[in-house]
C-alpha cells in the first residue's frame, strides 16, 4: 500500500516499461556495436581509371556481411518495441489475455516480415538473384510495403479495439463525472 492508501501495482503492471527500457538498451548497443566495426577493404570499389571521382566494383556482401547482426537485432528490438508501446497504451485494468495474445500475434506478423526483409536482402547481395513482388525486387518490396502494411494492423486492431478496450462507456462516464467536478471546483475558486 502506498501513502494514499491505493494498492501499487504489481510487477505486471510494471513489466512493460521495464521491456521498453530493455529493448532500447538493446538498440543502442546494436548501433555503438556497427558503428565501431572498421570499414572492410575494397568495400566501396576503387577509383575508376578514367572518370575522376567515380568508384568501381565493390562489395555489397562485404559491406553488409560484418553489421547483418547489428541491423537484424535494432530492427527485430523496434518491431518488438511497437508492440510494447501499443500495450503501454492499453489500460492496466483491461490487459486481459485476448488483448496481449492479439497484440502478440500482430507482432509476430511484423517479426515475420523483418525476418523476410533481412533474409532477402542478404540472399540478394550473396547471389545478386532476387524475386519480384508487386513489380519490385523482394528487398525494396518489402521495406516500403510489407513493413509499413504491418503497422497498419495496429491502427485497424486500435480501431475495432478502441471502445472495448480504451475508452468504454463506463471509462468515459468516470472521466466526464471527474471533469464536471474539476470545472466545479474551478468556477467555485473564482466565485469565492
Amino acid at each position: 500500500m502506498s501513502e494514499t492508501g491505493a494498492a501499487r501495482p504489481g510487477w505486471r503492471e510494471d513489466l512493460p516499461i521495464y521491456a521498453i527500457l530493455l529493448l532500447l538498451l538493446v538498440i543502442a548497443a546494436s548501433v555503438l556495436y556497427a558503428v565501431s566495426l572498421s570499414r572492410p577493404d575494397n568495400a566501396a570499389g576503387m577509383p575508376h581509371p578514367d572518370l575522376p571521382g567515380m568508384m568501381v566494383g565493390g562489395d555489397g556482401a562485404a559491406r553488409w556481411a560484418p553489421i547483418a547482426g547489428a541491423v537484424y537485432v535494432f530492427h527485430t528490438a523496434f518491431m518488438i518495441l511497437g508492440g510494447l508501446l501499443f500495450y503501454l497504451g492499453v489500460p492496466v485494468h483491461r490487459r486481459g489475455w485476448r488483448i496481449t495474445l492479439v497484440l502478440a500475434a500482430v507482432t509476430a506478423v511484423m517479426l515475420l516480415v523483418t525476418h523476410a526483409l533481412h533474409q532477402s536482402y542478404t540472399l540478394f547481395l550473396e547471389t545478386g538473384l532476387t524475386v519480384f513482388m508487386g513489380g519490385f525486387p523482394a528487398p525494396a518490396f518489402l521495406a516500403l510495403f510489407a513493413t509499413w502494411g504491418a503497422y497498419v494492423l495496429y491502427d485497424i486492431l486500435f480501431v475495432v479495439a478502441f471502445r472495448h478496450v480504451f475508452l468504454n462507456a463506463e471509462d468515459e462516464a468516470a472521466f466526464n463525472a471527474l471533469a464536471a467536478e474539476m470545472k466545479a471546483l474551478r468556477e467555485n475558486g473564482a466565485a469565492g
